[in-house]
């Protein structure tokens, strides 16, 4: 049933696609999404500034998420159901898709024609697409099927036409060859959603009281009421152990204690493809609180005081801060036999302590001293990695867009 379904939705949105080549396409129009239906991510940072700062152009928010579209009209914002009639016109007619991940955060089947801009989602450490060398994803994009390739996962497939950088050593060593362009594509203008990380305390809180969920919302007031001290944990997503977090809780329960002693409160925020019930066992300690996964972290990142994740680029966006970092890989060598290997070159930078225990953890994450001595390896990765570090990326990419000269 599964397949026939994929099959039905490949054929009609091929056929849409076609017939959409008819339609001229309007470089005023720009169209916005990211992946898994979710409001975040580069994609919406860049929609937020293009949409107040750029008014010659429309920018528009494409979503599967009928409350989403909702919530984003109520606050003024142009957004439809990427399948709706509407959605599916304005896909037609965009001269421009930006998107944080693949093709279909907007509509693979209507960017052909279009400028498809992937805005993709971090700086990585992991090996990402092409370059995966082993783990559940390595045959899906070294040998995939006929039907991987041209009905179910298609939008793997569709290259941008520019690809979003934080510098020209990220561009040509990492993402480039990762994701098989020429290194004269890839826009090394800096990430939008860490524009965020520039602006101070109260415009973080402000962002996340006009963009996020009432549950977030009700959790930056229960930091922001405690002093605003805390720690933010943000693992990445195992390939090949989805339910990772069950193995971790006897670690969360050791640093809970820590967490206690020193009544701090550690937020938590999933990856979004992790399942619920890998939560179980962490849900009830006293101070540990749940982030829900689709939120925006970023606003977050700016209001924590120090930083736990593993593999994921988040840590390199938290270089811009300069605040303590605490890398926790207690399943490093499965992680690495299993899911992916790590880049040599991204091996050799130096951000922070690498721990594997809850003890270690606890200890490492509120040495100070100990954090400070890593000061001047984090200032040589920022240099790197960051041609811009001080902000401003959203702008920098509509003068970009405006520039070219279909945009004239």
């Amino acid at each position: 049933m599964r397949a026939l379904r994929e099959l039905a939705v490949a054929i009609a949105g091929r056929l849409i696609g076609f017939l959409a080549r008819l339609v001229p396409r309007s470089p005023k129009i720009w169209v916005f999404g990211a992946p898994a239906n979710s409001f975040g991510e580069n994609s919406k940072h860049l929609f937020i500034e293009a949409s107040a700062q750029v008014p010659e152009i429309c920018a528009v928010w494409l979503s599967g998420d009928a409350r989403l579209v909702e919530h984003l009209q109520r606050l003024g914002f142009c957004a439809h159901l990427r399948r709706s009639l509407s959605g599916l016109w304005i896909a037609a007619r965009a001269g421009y898709h930006f998107t944080s991940s693949y093709a279909s955060d907007s509509n693979e089947y209507l960017t052909r024609g279009a400028v498809l801009v992937s805005l993709w989602h971090g700086i990585p450490l992991k090996r990402i697409e092409f370059d995966i060398q082993q783990g559940p994803l390595r045959a899906l994009f070294h040998q995939p099927t006929a039907w991987q390739r041209h009905i179910a996962q298609a939008y793997l497939f569709r290259r941008p036409d520019y690809l979003l950088s934080t510098s020209p050593w990220v561009s040509s060593e990492l993402l480039a060859p990762a994701f098989r362009v020429p290194t004269l594509q890839c826009l090394d203008l800096g990430y939008p959603r860490d524009d965020v990380l520039a602006a101070d305390e109260s415009a973080a809180m402000e962002h996340i009281r006009r963009y996020s969920t009432q549950p977030a919302i009700a959790l930056a007031d229960e930091v922001r009421s405690r002093g605003g001290d805390f720690c933010l944990y943000l693992p990445t997503w195992r390939d090949h152990e989805p339910n990772f977090m069950t193995h971790v809780a006897a670690h969360l329960q050791v640093l809970n204690a820590a967490l206690a002693q020193r009544d701090v409160l550690l937020v938590i925020k999933l990856h979004i493809n992790t399942p619920a019930p890998a939560i179980t066992g962490i849900g009830a300690l006293s101070h540990l609180r749940l982030l829900p996964s689709t939120e925006d972290i970023y606003p977050w990142l700016r209001l924590a005081a120090r930083l736990i994740t593993d593999y994921s680029s988040v840590a390199y966006d938290y270089l811009l801060l300069d605040r303590p970092l605490v890398i926790f890989a207690p399943d490093e060598s499965a992680y690495v036999s299993n899911s992916r290997s790590f880049y040599p070159l991204m091996q050799e930078i130096v951000l922070g302590p690498w721990v594997s225990d809850g003890a270690a953890l606890a200890d490492a994450l509120f040495d100070d001293a100990r954090q400070l001595a890593f000061a001047p390896a984090r200032q040589r990765a920022r240099d790197r990695l960051f041609a811009y570090p001080a902000g401003g990326a959203a702008r920098r990419i509509c003068d970009w867009a405006r520039s070219l000269p279909r945009s004239r």
